[in-house]
């Protein structure tokens, strides 16, 4: 048996790599810990074709289709999905409503495999430590748990107490270790001018010597030294 050569391995090893991120990007964003079940399949078939693919046995352009024959379908499939809610939910599941005006809903943990310990264990990471506080809880198809407090229960709001503080708007990074961004300066309205005067009224003789700054529409410009 032939010894793989080390530097092909390198190259294709790359190839998918920089392949398996494009492809990511075509098939959109989404967080893994959100990912549906067709989503959870489709990420192990390309982490499995790709390892496949990488083997000096296969030419490269074989490897590719599978990945590709993968990644087709999971574009038909997330169009159809967009356009038919019944295929949707056979697909990708439906919420389930477990807590309900504070009550547990046994049958819609059953039919999820839902048991109390993961119930308790999620709302913990909600902060919640008494699940009689809970107006709703709905899980959700990625298996997150959505947790909605009784009004009295939730965090106090300038809303709640007839407050109506000044908006600061959107907020950007405009320079990033050192480095001026050029486009959040010009989605603010401001240039990099303007952005040096503002610094150096803060001790800073150029940006190179800022570790990030920060500015909202208002024109407030936040800014830290490197250490």
């Amino acid at each position: 048996m032939n010894a793989p050569d080390p530097v092909g391995l390198f190259y294709r090893t790359l190839f998918f790599y920089v392949a398996l991120v494009v492809v990511t990007r075509l098939m959109g964003k989404r967080e893994l810990g959100r990912l549906s079940p067709s989503d959870f399949v489709v990420t192990i078939m390309i982490a499995d074709a790709a390892t496949l693919a990488i083997d000096e046995k296969m030419p490269l352009w074989m490897g590719m289709i599978p990945v590709a024959t993968i990644v087709a379908l999971e574009l038909l499939i997330s169009v159809v999905l967009l356009r038919s809610p019944r295929f949707r939910q056979w697909v990708s599941g439906t919420p389930a409503l477990v807590i309900y005006h504070g009550r547990l809903d046994r049958r819609a943990m059953a039919r999820m495999r839902y048991n109390l310990d993961d119930l308790m264990a999620q709302l913990r990471e909600k902060n919640v430590a008494d699940i009689r506080d809970v107006e709703f809880a709905i899980l959700e198809t990625g298996g997150k748990l959505s947790v909605v407090p009784y009004p009295d229960k939730r965090p106090l709001t300038p809303a709640l107490m007839n407050i109506h503080p000044e908006e600061t708007g959107l907020q950007l990074p405009v320079v990033r270790d050192g480095s001026v961004d050029h486009w959040a300066l010009e989605r603010l309205g401001r240039d990099e001018r303007w952005l040096r005067e503002q610094l150096a009224l803060r001790g800073f003789a150029d940006p190179g010597g800022v570790l990030a700054a920060f500015l909202d529409e208002k024109g407030q410009l936040v800014a830290f030294p490197h250490d």
